[in-house]
């Protein structure tokens, strides 16, 4: 009896063993499961981390980026201001200046301008020397030596100095003209 006794107090440890082994396991199991489970949280935790980090220094730049362009806007706005002040047409200011927005633009229209007053001027001198011809048909006019930007000192016919180099300019355009046309008039005439 002793033996069945001690075979049954044997027996009752082993399955008491067996179901703690087994109890055991199952808790490792979980506890394994959930390693797992923190370390792949805890790796998606360092990538967005990293991802955060990137992030923050790159809103720190966008940051310092946006307060630089801010800056120099303001800088170009006060200068496009300044600019635009500038071009602000004043009150006696002619037409012909409108619109004009350098140096350079300013100094062609002068120069067109004034050739166009220069034309003008010759046209008028011009008509007036042909109209001094039909009015006195009777009348041999020596218009040699006459010019448009020549006047009279002291009852002679002078070249002002400021005048001096463009009618000199004028004369061997007209002695050119002359020679071209000449030239043309004897080989036609060949």
């Amino acid at each position: 009896m002793r033996l069945l006794e001690t075979a049954l107090i044997l027996n009752s440890e082993e399955t008491c063993l067996a179901a703690e082994l087994k109890k055991l396991q199952t808790k490792n199991e979980k506890l394994r499961a959930e390693v797992t489970k923190v370390e792949n949280a805890f790796s998606n935790y360092r990538d967005k981390y990293k991802i955060q980090v990137g992030l923050v220094t790159e809103l720190g730049q966008k940051t310092s980026e946006i307060a630089r362009l801010t800056e120099e806007r303001k800088k170009l706005q006060e200068e496009l201001g300044a600019l635009q002040l500038s071009m602000t047409p004043v009150e006696d200011e002619p037409e012909a200046a409108h619109g004009l927005s350098t140096r350079a633009e300013l100094v062609e229209k002068i120069r067109v301008l004034g050739q166009d007053v220069l034309d003008g001027v010759k046209f008028g001198f011009d008509n007036v020397v042909d109209q001094l011809k039909v009015l006195n048909p009777t009348v041999e006019l020596n218009t040699e030596g006459l010019g448009m930007l020549k006047r009279v000192e002291n009852g002679e016919v002078v070249i002002p100095p400021e005048y001096a180099q463009m009618v000199e300019d004028e004369e061997e355009d007209e002695r050119g003209d002359g020679e071209d046309q000449g030239e043309s008039h004897g080989k036609n005439g060949a």
